[in-house]
């Protein structure tokens, strides 16, 4: 059985404006649109005192709502996330040839966000966002033992969870929204491999799963001030009435798996599979208002097909093993930022491939020195996605369809032939692991690592403004303690040079506010951030086993 339970409290947030409009009230209050270690600023955040949907008032005050216990956090980013669960795994030998495995979880976590989404003094845009999840599942699972012609593997998987999102936000728009989404899902599971020589197996396997769904959505846009922070919905500027959205949704599938292993003799292993995956549908949080059909995004499926061999050389010295992959995505889920709306959709693309080669060599080169390496060639591309979000920014004549004179519901384009984003060309790790003994019983051992790779979008509209470029983080292991493990005390370096690279960047809603806009397209230049990944992260870890 295990048990975990943590808090993670982070004052300020890695937010850097990395682009800024050509004009505008946010370009004239931006004085460093560069992405590096500086802090900017934060306007101020005032608590919504209730929400006034017409019908009443709702009660919102943050320290109930949104459960912060004291104003110290309203006038900076901040970030608390709880998180408490466990497992209990439980395994009955029922005979000699069959065993039964129960794995029961429990996972819940409670997390409360502030934060100014202009990035600057002036109040353009900050808000508040809540998010209380609970998970139960429970997987029983029957399997035969020993060395048997003919193996397998049964078993039955449910699970039932529950997620809440209350996000309330002031400054260009005053607004309130809250979704909350239970869902069920149960799933029946199996494997049988089949031993067909002494060298080559065959395993056959499957799995059907049900997913139901049940959604509901609060949200209206409104008046409100910090001298009057009663929410009144539907008065003033881009006002929306309060509105309720209610629906519910089945998915179900059938996974088939197949592979087959050839043992060439006992240095070399050949395999092939082909495997099939989905993920459930849902329904899209961030817009207001709305219809069920209007906020619905599909499932998505996948056929993923694995080529690759494992083999042993150097008199066991050294491994080598390298795989081809190929994985169809129909209906793939992607997010992206509606310029038009100045909201992040969720909705499903057409159809992506991503197939590669990945190769891994480890040798042990002395008996206190260890090479390790992983390269991977990825090409990860939209076959057909002709109605993607067009980038802010894009307008005729090298987009001709982001003209919102022609289609003013909403600037579309084509990214079909485009990559996916997250997907360099080329990325790898490099590591050298050592081990020397110091006198009878001591031993030092590290290991010194760097990560390399190409560029890569990081955001979904395929922005240009939003390429990380190719880059290198360098990571050092250095620990002391006795040889059996009983304790180490270990330094521990990530990214030492420093490097800062973006995790995910953006359009800033509202950022074009006064900007001048293409009279015929609509376009604008909008600000963009990005979410700085860690910089050079220093470390003292002590570990004692019982």
């Amino acid at each position: 059985a295990t048990v975990f339970h943590s808090v993670d409290e982070e004052n300020g947030r890695n937010q850097q404006t990395s682009a800024c409009p050509t004009g505008g009230v946010f370009f004239n209050l931006t004085t460093d649109c560069s992405v590096d270690g500086n802090r900017e600023g934060f306007g101020t955040f005032f608590e919504f005192s209730g929400i006034d949907t017409g019908d009443g008032v709702i009660p919102l005050p943050l320290s109930t709502a949104l459960g912060v216990s004291d104003g110290d956090h309203l006038n900076t980013s901040f970030n608390e996330l709880e998180l408490t669960g466990g497992s209990v795994n439980i395994e009955w030998d029922i005979s000699d040839s069959v065993m039964l495995t129960s794995i029961t979880g429990y996972y819940e976590y409670d997390n409360l966000f502030i934060v100014n989404g202009d990035q600057t003094p002036v109040q353009i845009a900050a808000g508040a966002f809540s998010e209380v999840y609970e998970q139960f599942s429970q997987e029983l699972r029957f399997q035969s033992t020993g060395d048997q012609s003919i193996n397998w593997l049964a078993g039955v998987y449910f699970d039932s969870n529950d997620n809440q999102q209350l996000t309330v936000a002031h400054g260009g728009m005053n607004q309130f929204v809250n979704n909350e989404e239970e869902a069920d899902s149960w799933a029946v599971f199996g494997e049988v491999e089949f031993q067909l020589a002494d060298s080559v197996r065959l395993s056959l396997g499957g799995r059907y799963t049900e997913v139901d769904k049940d959604y509901s959505k609060e949200s209206c846009r409104g008046t409100a001030s910090e001298a009057a922070p009663l929410l009144i919905c539907g008065a003033g500027m881009m006002a929306l009435p309060f509105a309720v959205v209610t629906d519910d949704r089945s998915f179900s599938n059938f996974q088939p798996a197949i592979g087959i292993e050839y043992d060439m003799n006992d240095d070399v292993l050949l395999y092939a599979s082909f495997k099939q995956g989905f993920k459930s549908g849902g329904w899209d949080f961030g817009p207001l208002g709305g219809t069920p059909e209007s906020l619905r995004f599909d499932q998505e499926e996948v056929d993923s097909w694995e080529f690759g061999a494992k083999t042993t050389f150097a008199d066991g010295a050294a491994t080598f093993n390298v795989a081809l992959f190929s994985s169809e995505f129909n209906d793939l889920q992607v997010t992206a930022f509606d310029s038009v709306n100045d909201i992040v959709n969720v909705f499903n693309a057409a159809t992506a491939t991503s197939r590669g080669v990945e190769a891994e060599l480890n040798w042990a080169a002395t008996e206190n020195l260890t090479f390790r390496s992983t390269v991977i060639y990825l090409d990860s591309t939209y076959d057909d996605f002709p109605d993607a979000v067009c980038a802010a920014n894009a307008a005729p004549p090298e987009f001709p369809t982001c003209d919102l004179s022609t289609n003013p519901a909403g600037r579309t384009h084509s990214l079909s032939g485009e990559n996916t984003p997250y997907a360099p060309d080329l990325s790898g790790r490099l590591s050298l692991d050592g081990n020397w003994p110091i006198g009878d019983n001591l031993e030092i051992t590290s290991q010194l690592s760097v990560f390399i790779t190409g560029e890569y979008f990081t955001s979904g509209d395929n922005d240009p403004i939003d390429i990380q470029s190719g880059f290198s983080k360098w990571d050092l292991r250095l620990g002391i303690g006795p040889a059996d493990g009983k304790w180490e005390v270990a330094f521990i370096g990530r990214n030492l040079t420093d490097k800062t690279t973006c995790a995910f960047s953006g359009d800033i809603p509202f950022s074009a506010v006064g900007a001048p806009a293409d009279p015929v397209t609509g376009a604008v230049q909008t600000a963009h951030f990005c979410l700085t990944e860690r910089p050079r992260t220093l470390a003292i870890q002590g570990i004692y086993r019982l």
